[in-house]
């Protein structure tokens, strides 16, 4: 009786799955800083004294992806550069922003044929490709280097060009660039508790939408039903009886059978 019991428990367990689920809700998997403070800088490496280590000044109220963590760095990722930041420069947060990086931030190549895209914000740098008289090119952040024309200052952008096709990362100089688009503060609101998961929430089986289901899961509860009280009831009464069986105990020796 016992193992029918088991099975009509297994079989209303499958009927129950079969038409509801759960659902484990995860937060969200990448990991996700915000730059908080005034320049703070994406870096190459982590040793600060190293030459040429400055990479470009990151967007206040922005964020960056969280790579790994680096001691007193994070390694992130910004937009398509990948470089590490002071971790008392972010705060990290837990939630996907909408908005991680500015967008359609962009400036206009203005020398009279083009402007030469380089490694380093340096005179000396390698060529890496050049920005055409009049094309535009992403902004990424600027970052201070050698004063190229004199008197015209020392400040470089670091920007992203596609051209015949692959994407280019370096510097321009920028007083031979214009038209450099106003970067806006991030207001979207993110969360800065740390939460791994929320719990479980039952959502119902697209299959219970149906009516013609319905009448079949009535069905089957109400064989379950009738299952479970057919084999509940015959022990119960069986239990009845063997604890209002009269054992008799013989008296004389005529209740005695030799």
């Amino acid at each position: 009786m016992k193992n029918n019991l088991f099975f009509v428990f297994i079989f209303s367990f499958i009927l129950f799955c079969g038409f509801f689920q759960t659902e484990t809700i995860f937060a969200d998997s990448i990991n996700w800083c915000r730059i908080t403070k005034e320049n703070t800088y994406l870096y190459n490496t982590t040793n600060l004294s190293q030459e040429n280590n400055v990479l470009f000044k990151l967007p206040t109220s922005y964020f960056a992806i969280i790579i790994e963590d680096a001691d007193s760095f994070y390694k992130v990722s910004y937009k398509a550069k990948v470089g590490y930041v002071l971790k008392e420069n972010v705060t990290r947060v837990y939630s996907a922003p909408t908005t991680p990086f500015p967008v359609d931030i962009t400036f206009k190549a203005n020398d009279i044929t083009s402007i030469a895209i380089l490694d380093t914000p340096s005179v000396n740098g390698k060529c890496l490709g050049s920005v055409l008289n009049g094309s535009y090119a992403e902004f990424y952040g600027e970052t201070t280097g050698d004063e190229a024309i004199e008197n015209l200052g020392n400040t470089w952008f670091y920007m992203s060009y596609t051209q015949n096709g692959e994407q280019i990362l370096g510097y321009v100089y920028a007083p031979l660039t214009s038209n450099l688009t106003p970067i806006k503060e991030n207001l979207e609101q993110v969360s800065i508790t740390p939460v791994s998961a929320v719990p479980k929430q039952i959502i119902l089986s697209p299959e219970l939408l149906d009516s013609n289901n319905l009448l079949i899961i009535g069905a089957l509860c109400l064989v379950g039903l009738i299952l479970f009280f057919a084999i509940l009831f015959p022990i119960k009464k069986l239990k009845h009886k063997q604890n209002n069986r009269v054992i008799k105990v013989p008296t004389d020796d005529k209740d005695l059978d030799f």
